[in-house]
Protein backbone atom coordinates (compact mmCIF):
# COMPACT_ATOMS: atom_id res chain seq x y z
CA UNK A 1 0.00 0.00 0.00
CA UNK A 2 3.05 2.45 1.11
CA UNK A 3 4.59 1.87 -2.81
CA UNK A 4 1.52 1.89 -4.66
CA UNK A 5 0.77 5.42 -2.61
CA UNK A 6 4.39 6.58 -3.51
CA UNK A 7 4.27 5.12 -7.35
CA UNK A 8 0.61 7.27 -7.53
CA UNK A 9 2.09 10.38 -6.12
CA UNK A 10 4.84 9.92 -8.48
CA UNK A 11 2.81 9.24 -11.73
CA UNK A 12 0.76 12.50 -10.77
CA UNK A 13 3.78 14.22 -10.17
CA UNK A 14 4.89 13.82 -14.29
CA UNK A 15 1.55 14.19 -15.07
CA UNK A 16 1.42 17.89 -13.38
CA UNK A 17 4.57 19.03 -14.70
CA UNK A 18 3.73 17.43 -18.71
CA UNK A 19 0.73 19.59 -18.18
CA UNK A 20 2.65 22.70 -17.41
CA UNK A 21 5.46 22.16 -20.39
CA UNK A 22 2.26 21.67 -22.94
CA UNK A 23 0.55 25.07 -21.13
CA UNK A 24 3.91 26.84 -21.32
CA UNK A 25 4.44 26.40 -24.77
CA UNK A 26 1.33 27.42 -25.98
CA UNK A 27 1.59 30.31 -23.78
CA UNK A 28 5.37 30.87 -25.82
CA UNK A 29 3.70 30.26 -29.34
CA UNK A 30 -0.02 31.16 -29.26
CA UNK A 31 -1.74 34.61 -27.69
CA UNK A 32 -4.65 33.85 -25.11
CA UNK A 33 -7.91 35.88 -25.68
CA UNK A 34 -8.17 37.30 -22.17
CA UNK A 35 -11.63 36.83 -22.14
CA UNK A 36 -12.04 35.55 -18.37
CA UNK A 37 -10.48 33.90 -15.67
CA UNK A 38 -9.89 30.85 -18.00
CA UNK A 39 -7.88 32.50 -20.39
CA UNK A 40 -6.03 35.49 -18.72
CA UNK A 41 -2.76 35.44 -19.23
CA UNK A 42 -1.33 36.03 -15.77
CA UNK A 43 -3.45 33.50 -14.27
CA UNK A 44 -2.09 30.65 -17.11
CA UNK A 45 1.34 31.15 -15.20
CA UNK A 46 0.09 30.58 -12.24
CA UNK A 47 -1.23 27.74 -13.11
CA UNK A 48 1.97 26.83 -14.79
CA UNK A 49 3.68 27.55 -12.32
CA UNK A 50 1.67 26.16 -9.80
CA UNK A 51 1.60 22.89 -11.65
CA UNK A 52 5.61 22.85 -11.78
CA UNK A 53 5.94 23.27 -8.53
CA UNK A 54 3.58 20.72 -6.96
CA UNK A 55 4.73 18.24 -9.62
CA UNK A 56 8.35 18.74 -8.55
CA UNK A 57 7.33 17.85 -4.92
CA UNK A 58 4.96 14.57 -5.81
CA UNK A 59 7.94 13.63 -7.58
CA UNK A 60 10.63 14.17 -5.05
CA UNK A 61 8.92 12.51 -1.98
CA UNK A 62 9.62 15.04 0.67
CA UNK A 63 6.57 15.27 3.00
CA UNK A 64 4.78 12.19 1.50
CA UNK A 65 1.53 13.14 3.90
CA UNK A 66 1.37 16.34 3.06
CA UNK A 67 2.18 15.61 -1.02
CA UNK A 68 -0.64 13.29 -0.59
CA UNK A 69 -2.89 16.12 1.03
CA UNK A 70 -1.87 18.65 -1.67
CA UNK A 71 -2.39 16.51 -4.27
CA UNK A 72 -6.10 15.41 -3.32
CA UNK A 73 -6.80 18.96 -2.80
CA UNK A 74 -5.65 19.44 -6.31
CA UNK A 75 -7.30 16.83 -8.04
CA UNK A 76 -10.59 17.40 -6.61
CA UNK A 77 -10.95 20.86 -7.74
CA UNK A 78 -9.58 19.72 -11.06
CA UNK A 79 -12.37 17.23 -11.32
CA UNK A 80 -14.91 19.91 -10.58
CA UNK A 81 -13.81 22.66 -12.88
CA UNK A 82 -13.75 20.13 -15.74
CA UNK A 83 -16.85 19.07 -15.27
CA UNK A 84 -17.69 22.75 -15.36
CA UNK A 85 -16.04 22.76 -18.52
CA UNK A 86 -17.81 19.55 -19.58
CA UNK A 87 -21.37 20.78 -18.98
CA UNK A 88 -20.82 24.45 -20.42
CA UNK A 89 -19.86 22.46 -23.67
CA UNK A 90 -16.06 23.55 -23.93
CA UNK A 91 -14.10 22.08 -26.93
CA UNK A 92 -11.38 21.29 -24.93
CA UNK A 93 -10.43 21.42 -20.77
CA UNK A 94 -7.30 23.39 -21.61
CA UNK A 95 -5.32 21.35 -19.68
CA UNK A 96 -2.63 20.34 -21.54
CA UNK A 97 -2.27 23.72 -23.55
CA UNK A 98 -2.72 22.91 -27.65
CA UNK A 99 -3.36 19.47 -27.15
CA UNK A 100 -6.84 19.44 -27.07
CA UNK A 101 -8.62 16.80 -25.16
CA UNK A 102 -12.51 16.90 -24.40
CA UNK A 103 -13.15 17.85 -20.67
CA UNK A 104 -15.23 14.58 -20.54
CA UNK A 105 -12.67 12.53 -21.39
CA UNK A 106 -10.18 14.04 -18.90
CA UNK A 107 -12.83 13.80 -16.56
CA UNK A 108 -13.40 10.15 -16.53
CA UNK A 109 -9.42 9.26 -17.69
CA UNK A 110 -7.44 11.22 -15.74
CA UNK A 111 -9.29 13.74 -12.84
CA UNK A 112 -11.43 11.17 -10.95
CA UNK A 113 -9.29 8.07 -11.45
CA UNK A 114 -6.79 10.23 -9.54
CA UNK A 115 -9.05 10.92 -6.91
CA UNK A 116 -10.23 7.09 -6.49
CA UNK A 117 -6.22 6.13 -6.76
CA UNK A 118 -5.50 8.81 -3.96
CA UNK A 119 -8.19 7.75 -1.89
CA UNK A 120 -7.40 4.18 -2.26
CA UNK A 121 -4.21 4.13 -2.21
CA UNK A 122 -3.49 6.57 0.70
CA UNK A 123 -0.97 6.93 3.43
CA UNK A 124 -1.66 6.25 7.26
CA UNK A 125 -4.32 8.63 8.12
CA UNK A 126 -3.32 9.30 11.42
CA UNK A 127 -2.60 12.55 11.46
CA UNK A 128 -6.25 13.29 10.21
CA UNK A 129 -7.36 11.77 13.52
CA UNK A 130 -8.15 13.82 16.77
CA UNK A 131 -5.29 16.00 17.16
CA UNK A 132 -3.92 17.65 20.89
CA UNK A 133 -3.04 21.23 19.04
CA UNK A 134 -2.36 22.35 15.80
CA UNK A 135 1.52 21.95 16.32
CA UNK A 136 0.86 18.36 17.06
CA UNK A 137 -1.26 18.31 13.58
CA UNK A 138 1.51 19.71 11.54
CA UNK A 139 4.45 17.81 12.98
CA UNK A 140 2.36 14.80 12.02
CA UNK A 141 1.89 15.55 8.63
CA UNK A 142 5.36 16.73 7.79
CA UNK A 143 7.08 13.64 9.42
CA UNK A 144 9.26 12.18 8.79
CA UNK A 145 11.68 14.95 8.29
CA UNK A 146 14.10 14.33 5.22
CA UNK A 147 18.04 15.05 5.47
CA UNK A 148 18.69 18.91 5.25
CA UNK A 149 20.97 18.24 1.84
CA UNK A 150 18.07 16.80 0.40
CA UNK A 151 15.73 19.28 1.23
CA UNK A 152 18.17 21.87 0.42
CA UNK A 153 18.61 20.45 -2.75
CA UNK A 154 15.54 19.42 -4.00
CA UNK A 155 14.32 23.42 -2.37
CA UNK A 156 16.95 24.73 -4.42
CA UNK A 157 16.24 23.46 -7.84
CA UNK A 158 12.77 23.64 -7.49
CA UNK A 159 12.98 27.97 -6.72
CA UNK A 160 15.57 27.92 -9.80
CA UNK A 161 13.00 26.70 -12.14
CA UNK A 162 9.87 28.40 -10.61
CA UNK A 163 12.26 31.30 -11.18
CA UNK A 164 13.40 30.80 -14.64
CA UNK A 165 10.27 29.38 -16.28
CA UNK A 166 8.19 32.51 -14.43
CA UNK A 167 10.64 34.84 -16.35
CA UNK A 168 10.33 33.34 -19.67
CA UNK A 169 6.80 32.79 -19.57
CA UNK A 170 6.26 36.73 -18.30
CA UNK A 171 8.36 38.43 -20.06
CA UNK A 172 7.89 36.80 -23.94
CA UNK A 173 4.55 36.93 -25.46
CA UNK A 174 3.95 35.03 -28.36
CA UNK A 175 4.15 37.67 -31.65
CA UNK A 176 0.60 38.75 -32.55
CA UNK A 177 0.52 38.68 -36.10
CA UNK A 178 2.50 35.73 -37.74
CA UNK A 179 2.12 33.61 -41.35
CA UNK A 180 -0.71 31.67 -39.35
CA UNK A 181 -2.44 34.03 -36.95
CA UNK A 182 -3.17 37.51 -36.29
CA UNK A 183 -4.55 38.84 -33.20
CA UNK A 184 -7.53 41.22 -33.90
CA UNK A 185 -8.21 44.26 -31.63
CA UNK A 186 -11.77 45.23 -32.36
CA UNK A 187 -11.30 47.70 -29.44
CA UNK A 188 -9.01 49.63 -32.13
CA UNK A 189 -11.08 49.81 -34.66
CA UNK A 190 -13.70 52.78 -33.72
CA UNK A 191 -14.16 55.41 -36.58
CA UNK A 192 -11.95 53.49 -38.88
CA UNK A 193 -12.39 51.43 -41.88
CA UNK A 194 -13.70 47.54 -40.64
CA UNK A 195 -10.21 46.13 -41.39
CA UNK A 196 -11.51 42.60 -42.14
CA UNK A 197 -14.03 43.43 -44.97
CA UNK A 198 -12.36 41.84 -47.70
CA UNK A 199 -12.38 38.45 -45.84
CA UNK A 200 -16.06 38.72 -45.32
CA UNK A 201 -18.17 37.45 -48.60
CA UNK A 202 -20.30 40.25 -48.80
CA UNK A 203 -17.37 43.11 -47.40
CA UNK A 204 -18.19 45.33 -50.29
CA UNK A 205 -21.80 45.33 -49.71
CA UNK A 206 -20.66 46.30 -45.81
CA UNK A 207 -18.30 48.83 -46.93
Amino acid sequence: MKSASNIILKLLGVLLLTAAILKGWQLLTEPVANNDIWSYRPFLIFTVEFEIALGIWLISGLFKKAAWLAAISCFLPFSFITLYKGLSGAESCGCFGSVHVNPWITLFAVDIPAVILLVVFRPALSFLGKQKSIAAFVQNVFTPLPSIPRFASIFSVSIVILAVTGCVLGFNEPAKTTSSYEVLEPETWFGKNLPVLEYIDIGKQLR
